[in-house]
């Protein structure tokens, strides 16, 4: 197992080759509210050179990945999935600006790794939030049919998050966590990062801003969704890039944040209209559940518009 300094304070801990867990969490440790009080503090960056900043992060981001493993499994709380796959995300999006900005030899092929990893979290993050939603909102689903509705979710919830489990418990998976975590620690990646100066990521940042608002300014009412999605994604990699100095670019951060909310709100709606799709396809003989679906598949379609024209009103971002 990693050793005591890269895990938090956990009773149960990935193995190192696969196979079985040494304990299961209780429901007590499963809980993620008592992992964040047990959790390692984040790591001291302040004025730290941005060499440093980021390979402490990288560091940190992996205790957190592999202690948040446990309650990932357990499924008790829907928290563990999400910061586990907020911290694999991070991290690739780390490292995809560190690789803007100077050659990497290795870290290209290794944040693969993440990427694949954090895809496989997809379909259980995306069932999470539009359950629980579900559960907090009224719909245009009739009492009898919102259930169904719930029941069809929560199968392929469980089918995902068993797949995922399958997926943590393989040696392989625990081979590529340990190989990321000596290549953070490795003398070749931590030479790299000295050429990391403020410079380079000032030089970077502007070319993709620059692209951010051409991409901004070619949005139109008949643009697909995907083009709001790659805008998004484009915005959470201006945002990484800018955190290397956060003071230096508190004002971006902060019109970044907004511009992410948005973009994110529009996600989410496509994504509920694909599982709603999905339920409607498998109903079989039951025109009025059908209906139903389709006044409210035509429902997030006009929030989905109005979200776009907010997007699209949104003035040029500069730093």
């Amino acid at each position: 197992m990693p050793g005591p300094d890269l895990l938090c304070h956990t009773e149960a801990s990935p193995p190192e080759h696969g196979g079985a867990w040494a304990s299961e969490p209780t429901s007590a440790e499963a809980s993620y509210a008592r992992f964040r009080r047990n959790a390692p503090a984040p790591p001291a960056l302040g004025g730290a050179h941005p060499a440093k900043r980021v390979s402490r992060q990288l560091k940190h981001q992996y205790r957190l990945i592999r202690a948040l493993e446990p309650g990932v499994i357990a499924g008790l709380d829907p928290e563990f999935l999400h910061q586990y796959r907020v911290n694999l995300r991070r991290s690739r999006a780390i490292g995809e600006s560190v690789l803007a900005v100077v050659k990497v030899p290795g870290l290209k092929g290794a944040l693969k790794g993440l990427k694949r990893r954090a895809q496989a979290t997809s379909d259980l993050r995306d069932l999470d939030v539009f359950l629980a939603s579900l559960a907090q909102q009224q719909t245009p689903l009739a009492p009898t049919a919102q259930p169904a509705l719930q029941r069809w979710l929560s199968a392929r919830r469980e089918a995902a998050h068993q797949a995922l489990c399958e997926q943590l418990s393989q040696g392989a998976y625990a081979e590529e966590m340990h190989a990321w975590r000596a290549f953070l620690s490795s003398k070749g990646f931590r030479k790299r990062l000295r050429k990391l100066t403020s410079k380079r990521v000032q030089a970077v940042l502007a070319k993709r801003l620059t692209q951010h608002n051409r991409d901004l300014a070619s949005l139109s009412a008949a643009s697909p969704d995907g083009a709001l999605h790659e805008l998004r994604k484009g915005v959470k990699r201006i945002r990484y890039l800018s955190e290397l100095h956060p003071k230096r670019h508190r004002e971006l951060l902060a019109r970044l944040k907004q511009r992410q909310t948005l973009l994110g709100e529009f996600q989410d709606l496509c994504t509920w209209q694909a599982w709603i799709a999905g339920f409607v396809g498998e109903l079989g003989d039951a025109p009025a559940q059908r209906a139903e679906c389709d006044r409210w598949l035509a429902e997030l379609e006009q929030q989905k518009q109005a979200l776009r024209q907010r997007i699209m009103d949104l003035p040029p971002c500069a730093l």
